[in-house]
């Protein structure tokens, strides 16, 4: 399914960052104006809504079950569109010396996750 064939059904926004602004780019670039009809603040509180029928919502991390708590049936329906690039920080401050776990966990990072060009 694209973005712009679901657009207008009614959604479902995990009003929380980075989901929030993922997806209201995804929407722009493709030229779509999604059907927000609630705003929520929790995973769990999105997948609920969804799973009482009240709209469908993107999540950026694919949920293990396929039930809401409520043990209501969810399901999981992949975009076709290209997804947006993400960038990945890896930080601390200035002058701290890392102990040897934070150390191998950087350097973890750094052979699993390419490099930005």
């Amino acid at each position: 399914m694209t973005v712009t064939e679901i657009a207008p059904h009614p959604m479902i926004m995990l009003d929380v960052p980075p989901s929030k602004d993922y997806y209201n780019d995804l929407f722009r670039i493709a030229g779509a104006e999604p059907n927000v009809r609630h705003y929520a603040s929790s995973y769990e509180l999105v997948r609920a809504l969804v799973g009482r029928n009240l709209g469908w919502a993107p999540l950026l991390s694919r949920p293990q079950v396929d039930r809401s708590y409520e043990g209501r049936p969810l399901v999981q329906v992949p975009f076709s569109d290209e997804p947006l690039a993400n960038q990945l920080v890896l930080a601390w401050p200035a002058g701290i010396r890392l102990t040897r776990r934070a150390q191998a966990f950087a350097e973890l990072c750094r052979r699993v996750v390419p490099a930005a060009g």
